[in-house]
């Protein structure tokens, strides 16, 4: 017999939700590697403090000039059912490198895009020349509670169209199926 246990997001001291992944509740978080190809990685942390899912992402790269603002997103599938079509209560939350949050919801099998999030979604993000990082905050309410099992899928590109990465790896982002196990809690 041979089990893969699922990501464990633990409880820590609340970030400051400023689009920087330095605060003192990241040492301690889950820790992801996004594989962007040509061996670079885009990291994320993933950590509960305040009744509320945390996310931070860095390392993400920027859109190239005239091209479509790159995001980083994470969907949710929070009563971990892995159907191949998105279900009620199967959400995303994506923000783009210029600081606009989206949230995807769950409509004729997939996951569309809303331009009016659900209160208790916030996001900031930080660019430099080099690229950009983001925080997320996202009530623990909108993601089915705490304490269970979900699934989730990080990705990193343009809003509608293929993604430069995703995790875990393998996940395919146009298929709704989000494939990674997660224990909130």
């Amino acid at each position: 017999h041979f089990e893969v246990l699922p990501l464990v997001v633990a409880n820590a001291s609340a970030p400051s939700i400023d689009g920087f992944c330095n605060d003192a509740g990241y040492a301690g978080a889950a820790l992801v590697h996004i594989p962007l190809g040509n061996g670079q990685t885009a990291r994320g942390w993933l950590l509960h403090a305040n009744s509320k899912l945390i996310a931070c992402f860095t390392d993400l790269t920027l859109a190239s000039s005239g091209s479509p603002s790159m995001t980083v997103g994470l969907r949710v599938d929070a009563n971990a059912s892995g159907e191949a079509q998105a279900q009620t209560g199967d959400i995303g939350f994506i923000v783009d490198e210029n600081g606009i949050p989206y949230q995807f919801v769950a409509n004729g099998g997939q996951l569309t895009p809303t331009l009016s999030p659900q209160a208790g979604y916030a996001a900031a993000v930080q660019r430099s020349a080099n690229g950009w990082s983001a925080e997320m905050e996202i009530a623990e309410s909108l993601v089915g509670g705490w304490d269970h099992a979900a699934r989730v899928m990080l990705s990193h590109g343009v809003l509608s169209g293929n993604q430069v990465g995703v995790w875990p790896a393998g996940a395919c982002y146009q298929s709704e199926r989000i494939r990674q196990s997660l224990h909130c809690g």
